[in-house]
């Protein structure tokens, strides 16, 4: 009888548009908040208790991703997931002038090691980026222009309005930059004036 319901009112196909539609919505979200495989899977398994028991193809979706790793890994894949946003625990500020990367990061509450902090405040209005120096090529042209060499795919597509700060051994640099541009790994900043 259930097979048959199906097939009468064209459920299946009707729902896995309906479920490609809401894993393509999560996508944002998914390239801000994970940066690994693994992170798919808690993601939807956040979205999970998140959700109305009541909207029950949703949660079996969700349900079927947080516990499937070839589903994590399409998701992953799919998202070309590059960088994620971590929320400050404390008032948002900016680095201060020669304050350790790790200071920083201690005020703020990320205790991740990775070379490209991106950190947010809740509303996402304000958007910090912190690159270490252990970061390949960073060369300081002049004083009002950066150009990085980024390992690995970054997206920076949402970081035009993110100020930028530069750490290196003596701690952060006296200037904050706005984004440019990126080109085949190299990414220009200009400084703020």
């Amino acid at each position: 009888m259930f097979k048959v319901t199906c097939k009468e009112l064209d459920l299946l196909p009707r729902y896995a548009c309906r479920s490609i539609e809401f894993i393509l919505n999560q996508k944002k979200n998914i390239q801000k908040f994970c940066t690994k495989q693994t992170e798919v899977g808690n993601y939807f398994e956040i979205m999970l208790k998140q959700l109305p028991q009541d909207d029950f193809w949703k949660t079996q979706l969700c349900r079927y991703i947080a516990e499937n790793e070839t589903a994590q890994e399409i998701i992953f894949k799919y998202c070309n997931i590059a960088n994620r946003w971590f929320f400050c625990k404390n008032s948002m500020r900016g680095p201060g002038y020669k304050e350790s990367l790790d200071n920083y990061l201690n005020f703020v509450g990320n205790n991740e090691k990775r070379y490209i902090y991106f950190l947010s405040d809740v509303e996402f209005k304000q958007k910090i980026v912190c690159i270490s120096n252990d970061v390949e090529g960073v060369s300081l042209k002049d004083e009002t222009n950066f150009s990085v060499f980024v390992p690995g795919l970054i997206d920076f597509s949402d970081c035009e309005d993110a100020d930028f700060y530069i750490f290196n051994s003596q701690g952060c640099t006296r200037n904050s930059y706005k984004y440019e541009g990126c080109k085949h790994g190299v990414l220009v900043l200009k400084k703020i004036l």
